[in-house]
């Protein structure tokens, strides 16, 4: 006569069990011999293998278990325990919590090539969530890195990289039927708005050249001075000012040297324009010495300003009539003393002679002696 297994009796029932989601629950029963078979089952049905990735399955002596370790709402149902000798039924009941936030959604300000972060906290942890430019979807799969989407926790990230003009707006996070906005500014690229124009400096005094900017705030790219091609070293008598959407180069003072195409590059616009330097006029400070000479000799006519700059800024004049440089002519400088040099004086050469600069003119007669008699035996 064969013999057969014995039933096995649960000896300790299923309990219904309520839980609110994410938290962790159990389902548990006692047979009356150890290491029974029991088989779990999810209404009626065995539990999908997708859904036992999150419950795990215990058996320990006597004692059977089916415990959920971070439940949702998807859990609930009723649940059996199956033997050979009877079955124990329970309801599982998860809570879900509502949909929402906890904080408000960050907004970000960034500049041109930046990338930027959007945060934001929900109520539970196991979420999925939409995020929005403009009321449009983003897909970051589909945007080539373009977008960013990390998930902590309760926390939800969105880094917009490389951000453009483009990235300017509302952006929106969907969760449920709750949302959260912030707003994206993307500062456009520094640029010239209105560019240099000729201007007129006047010599060892203070001179401004000034342009205006996109923006007021600093930042978003390079702003650069050259002169007749060259960057400006700013320091000694260059300096640069911003004032909101104005930028000036600062010089001071001016020289002759100032004389020169000046430009001004921002980010990727320039702008140039010419500045003309208004030299200081000359002051005499040494009346024009006029020689008494005998024919034949040399004269030298001298004036003394207060610069050395003023070479081919001075005119010469005989009677009234300007005379320039000839084989018997030289015009010399030394230091601030500026020279006529007449050479073999000529009779025909006495008379008035004069030296302007910049307005101001100094003269003196110039006698030519007869050079004396010799008497010869």
């Amino acid at each position: 006569m064969g013999v057969t297994d014995e039933p096995v009796k649960i000896t300790k029932e299923l309990a219904p069990v309520k839980v609110t989601e994410g938290d962790k629950a159990e389902l548990a029963c006692e047979v009356h011999k150890d290491n029974a078979q029991v088989q779990w089952l999810k209404n009626g049905k065995p539990i999908p293998d997708k859904d036992l990735k999150n419950i795990k399955i215990v058996a320990d002596g006597k004692t059977h278990k089916l415990i959920f370790l971070d439940a949702e709402p998807k859990d609930s149902g009723e649940y059996s325990v199956k033997t050979t000798g009877g079955t124990s039924n329970a309801n599982v009941n998860v809570k879900e919590i509502p949909a929402g936030f906890t904080s408000t959604l960050n907004g970000a300000e960034c500049e041109y090539g930046e990338d930027a972060t959007f945060a934001v906290e929900l109520t539970k942890p196991k979420a999925e969530v939409k995020w929005l430019l403009n009321g449009k979807p983003i897909d970051p799969e589909r945007s080539r890195g373009k977008y960013e989407v990390v998930g902590t926790g309760t926390t939800r990230k969105l880094i917009v990289h490389n951000c453009n003009g483009k990235d300017n707006g509302e952006i929106t996070c969907v969760f449920g039927d709750a949302q959260a906005t912030s707003q994206l500014t993307v500062n456009e690229p520094v640029g010239i708005k209105k560019g240099l124009e000729n201007s007129v400096l006047k010599e060892e005094e203070k001179g401004k050249l000034t342009v205006e900017l996109n923006r007021d705030k600093p930042g978003g790219g390079d702003v650069k001075w050259y002169k007749n091609g060259k960057e400006i070293t700013l320091g000694g008598r260059y300096k640069m000012q911003r004032d909101g959407n104005l930028c000036s180069l600062l010089i001071d003072p001016v020289d002759l040297t100032d004389n020169a195409e000046f430009t001004c590059m921002a980010g990727d616009t320039s702008t140039s324009a010419k500045a003309t330097v208004d030299e200081k006029p000359g002051l005499i400070v040494s009346e024009l010495q006029v020689p008494e000479v005998i024919e034949g000799e040399k004269a030298e006519f001298v004036i003394g300003l207060d610069r050395e700059n003023k070479a081919d800024k001075i005119k010469w004049f005989k009677d009234g009539k300007e005379v320039y440089e000839s084989s018997r002519i030289q015009l010399q400088q030394r230091g601030k003393n500026y020279i006529l040099v007449l050479n073999r004086a000529q009779m025909e050469d006495a008379g008035t002679w004069s030296c302007e600069i910049d307005g101001s003119t100094s003269a003196g007669s110039f006698v030519v002696k007869e050079p004396p008699l010799r008497i010869t035996s």
